[in-house]
């Protein structure tokens, strides 16, 4: 039809003498870098053809960002930090936590664009666990796609330390697979509770609070502790977990005494604990009910009850005392970190970023957990325990044994447990 319709015009443009029309070229003004010249040669009598011919000059384009022009790559951050004066380690609205100083020290040495900072989820974001506020971590792991081209991941750590506050340290860094997720593959993460030695003897005990523990007080404590290894309900030791849920049985793999170093002048101790998950508020509530146990104020057949679908109420230890202590990635390392070939590492700390680790941990950690504040609210929260109703039945917070006469509070189940909501994981 194309050419029927050819052949007929062709003709008529023959009859008129005219040449066919060519279609009509989109033409743009020329830019002003070939213009103007052109007009001032012409202005002097000169020829313009050779300033027409010319290739023009383009304006210089702006400099992208120093991120955009990088290759994306997983990257795998090994962090320490003091919980002090945050609000846990997830960003949450209105409050400041240690996840929004990562991510803008992250965007501000050019490992992420700053119009991804409020975006955690386009930057593949994830943590391997999540602390509560006031909760410290000696080796957490963070991953996230991270704008680092073929530069060294050795880099990382550096211009991220140099954005950040003194009392948050990126220890390490490593490349990973893409598929890689610090939630999923950690095989399991260990905590520690910190505590004066005192905390674990009856409150009329004659001991000096200068002592430490004895050999046979330790043995005592790690009796008291191996109760919570294996798999238990754990629905007493959060909030808003009903018992018959999947999400409130845990796996506990070791719960013992460590030890600490001193502070203030007193001997402190470690309750180490270590298990696949935790949930939340979980292992604050596993301290204080140890604490209440070694001090007499917890029968044997109450706990025992707390660990099945029986409702008790668990007293919460203050969370200045606590850390993670480090994360395991043993599968991980095994099947994919040890392939040098492809420039991926394990997430084990060598030992000179151990080394780093614990001076970060006896500056910036230690002083935290020793100071007078919170020695003040540790015996505050001490003096609260020893009236503190372990009763069947009653509200998740506790509280101090009712007066005669008085009705016990928060009899009523918590709403999210009747209406079977799962309680927010700790990690």
């Amino acid at each position: 039809k194309m050419d029927a319709e050819t052949s007929q015009k062709r003709p008529l443009a023959a009859a008129t003498g005219a040449e066919p029309a060519a279609p009509e070229a989109k033409r743009s003004a020329p830019p002003p870098s070939v213009a103007a010249p052109a007009a001032a040669v012409a202005a002097e009598g000169g020829s313009a053809l050779a300033v027409s011919d010319a290739k023009p000059t383009a304006a210089p384009a702006a400099e992208p960002p120093r991120e955009s022009r990088k290759a994306k790559r997983k990257v795998a951050m090994i962090v320490a930090y003091s919980g002090a004066g945050y609000h846990g380690l997830q960003r949450n609205p209105n409050v400041r936590a240690v996840e929004d100083e990562l991510v803008e020290a992250a965007a501000a040495a050019g490992f992420v664009a700053p119009a991804l900072v409020a975006d955690l989820q386009a930057l593949w974001w994830c943590r391997c666990a999540r602390t509560d506020k006031g909760v410290h971590a000696l080796s957490n792991v963070i991953s996230f796609m991270c704008a680092l081209g073929e530069e060294p991941i050795e880099v990382v750590a550096a211009r991220m330390n140099a954005e950040l506050p003194d009392a948050i340290r990126v220890l390490a860094a490593r490349r990973t697979t893409r598929g890689f997720d610090a939630h999923k593959l950690c095989d399991s993460r260990e905590y520690d509770y910190l505590l004066p030695a005192q905390a674990l003897r009856p409150l009329d005990s004659l001991i000096a609070e200068t002592e430490p523990l004895t050999e046979t007080e330790i043995v005592q404590v790690d009796g008291l502790l191996a109760a919570f290894l294996g798999t238990h309900i754990f629905h007493n030791y959060t909030s808003g977990l009903a018992p018959h849920m999947k999400q409130a049985q845990r796996h506990i793999l070791e719960a013992k005494v460590a030890p600490a170093p001193s502070l203030r002048g007193l001997p402190y101790v470690a309750l180490r604990f270590k298990g696949s998950s935790f949930l939340i508020h979980q292992i604050r509530k596993m301290a204080a009910v140890t604490i209440a146990r070694a001090g007499g104020l917890l029968t044997e057949e109450r706990f025992r009850e707390s660990l099945t679908v029986a409702k008790v109420n668990l007293p919460i230890a203050p969370p200045s005392g606590l850390m993670l202590r480090g994360v395991q990635f043993g599968h991980y390392d095994k099947t994919f970190g040890a392939d040098k070939t492809a420039a991926r590492g394990v997430m084990a700390l060598t030992e000179a970023e151990e080394a780093v680790r614990d001076a970060f941990c006896a500056k910036r950690v230690l002083p935290v957990v020793g100071s007078e504040e919170n020695a003040t609210a540790l015996r505050s929260w001490l003096e609260f325990l020893q009236t503190y109703d372990f009763l069947r039945d009653g509200n998740e917070q506790g509280g101090p044994r009712p007066k005669p006469g008085e009705a016990k509070a928060g009899e009523a189940a918590p709403a999210a447990a009747a209406a079977g909501q799962a309680a927010p994981l700790h990690n």
